[in-house]
This record gives C-alpha cells, structure tokens and sequence, in this order.
C-alpha cells in the first residue's frame, strides 16, 4: 500500500455506499460469496455509478494475499503505458474537459456526472446528430450485457435532468422513436 492510501473495511452494502458518498475510492476489493446475489448486485452498482477498478475476491484468502495481489496488478499495468486521448467539447454553451473529468454548464458551473452520464455523454458527443440505439448506448456506459435495455432510458433521463432546462421538452439529446437517441445539437472540439 502507498502512504497516502489506507483500507476501508465495510461489512455490507449500505456502509460500502457510505463511503463512496464521502469520496471515491480509487480501488475496490469486492469479496463475492458464491451462491448470493448480493455481491453481484453490488459490483453492477459499483461499475455503473463509479470510475473505478474493482478486484473481485472468492473463496479464502487473507488481507495480505489480497493487498499482494491488488500490488501485482497495480504494477503490471503501470509496465504497459497507454496513450488516452482527451479532448474537450462544446454544445450549446456547455463545456465537457475529457482531461479532467470536468462538466460546465454555460453559467461555468461544474456540474457532476456519474460513470454512467459520463460515457453517455461522451458516446453522444462522439456522433452528434446519428442517431445511436439502446445496444450502441448499453456499449458506450459499458453497462452489464444482461441489464434490461430500458436502463439506457434511466441514464439518458438523468443525463437530460442535468443538460436541459426543461427536460420533458429536450432539445439537446432527442428521443428518435423505434430508434434509439441523438443529441440534435452541434459539438464543437476543442
């Protein structure tokens, strides 16, 4: 462990969402009971609400295995570098810095996304204008493949509640019906 780091133990779900409310953890180590759903349940929530790794743990195993474990990963994947493109965006007065993770809206407000919103976002960004169905929109959020395809819905309701002034008439991201969405509104890259 890095000194700035310290260990969270938390018995269940409840006092797991406690935590992320106080902040988000850069590493979650999610110990599943096989035969419960409950540990399932609670790594969909954690995948779809959080940027985040989440190492998966089964069986019997101590604290320092896991920790040398979560190690061995943490260093292979600082040996492989990669080259993220980021990039920043305008529509309609808002402003989306990929760099930092950062959403303002035309009064310069930050305005917080969750994972899901976020790559929403950038999946509409991408292709302003196309319309994008609920498969292509389920890949982007990288939502789990069994999750009802009416979730895509949910997201882009929520995404519509922080984007639109009045969301029941939107302007910016459209329903294109037997379709899927589209954001109906130039982008601009910055």
């Amino acid at each position: 462990m890095e000194e700035n780091e310290r260990p969270l133990p938390a018995s269940g779900p409840e006092e797991v969402l406690r935590y992320f409310a106080a902040g988000e953890p850069s590493l979650t180590l999610l110990h599943l009971r096989l035969g419960r759903a409950d540990g399932f349940n609670q790594l969909q929530e954690i995948k779809a609400g959080f940027d985040m790794s989440v190492i998966i743990v089964t069986g019997q195993c101590s604290d320092e295995t896991v920790l040398t474990q979560r190690d061995k990963c943490r260093n292979a994947a600082s040996v492989v570098p990669r080259k993220p493109e980021y990039a920043s965006y305008k529509f309609a007065g808002w402003t989306l810095d990929q760099r930092r993770r950062q959403l303002c809206n035309p009064a310069g407000k930050l305005v917080t996304l969750t994972k899901s919103e976020y790559n929403l976002l950038i999946a509409f960004l991408l292709a302003p204008g196309k319309p994008l169905t609920r498969e292509d929109l389920l890949q982007a959020t990288r939502l789990h493949e069994d999750i009802f395809d009416r979730s895509v819905d949910v997201q882009v309701l929520r995404l519509r509640r922080k984007l639109e002034t009045d969301p029941t008439a939107p302007r910016i991201i459209q329903t294109k019906r037997g379709v899927g969405y589209r954001l109906a509104i130039p982008v601009e890259r910055l």
